[in-house]
C-alpha cells in the first residue's frame, strides 16, 4: 500500500528524491535503536516483549524479538544496538512512526 506520496502529477524528480513510500500494514515491526551494551547481552531472538504505544497508554501489545543487530552505533559515549520486534496482534489504531515503550520479558 502507498503510505506516502511526495510528488505531484507532472513534477520531475531526480534519483535522490523519494517519490512514494510503500508499506505492508498487515504486520508490524518495532525497531528500537537504543538498547545499550549492558542490556543487549540479556536479550535473545524469540524473547517475549510487552509494547505500549506512547499515544495509546492504555493499550498493551505483545511481541517477539526477531533480530538483534551485531553492529553498533555510538551516541554520547553509549554503545547502542538495534533490536527488531514483531508485534503479535496489532491494534488498528497503530500508525506508522508511532513511538512505543518496549519491555523485554525475562525468565520465560
Amino acid at each position: 500500500m502507498a503510505a506516502d506520496v511526495n510528488v505531484k502529477a507532472g513534477e520531475q524528480v531526480g534519483t535522490e528524491t523519494r517519490a512514494v513510500s510503500l508499506a505492508d500494514f498487515s504486520g508490524w515491526i518495532v525497531e528500537t535503536t537504543d538498547v545499550t551494551e549492558l542490556e543487549v547481552v540479556k536479550l535473545s531472538v524469540g524473547q517475549s516483549v510487552t509494547i505500549t504505544p506512547d499515544a495509546l497508554p492504555d493499550l498493551e501489545l505483545t511481541g517477539v524479538v526477531t533480530e538483534i543487530s551485531n553492529a553498533f552505533t555510538q551516541s554520547g559515549g553509549d554503545i547502542l544496538y538495534t533490536v527488531r520486534i514483531r508485534v503479535d496482534d496489532p491494534d488498528p489504531r497503530l500508525r506508522w512512526g508511532m513511538t512505543v515503550e518496549a519491555i523485554f520479558r525475562t525468565g520465560e
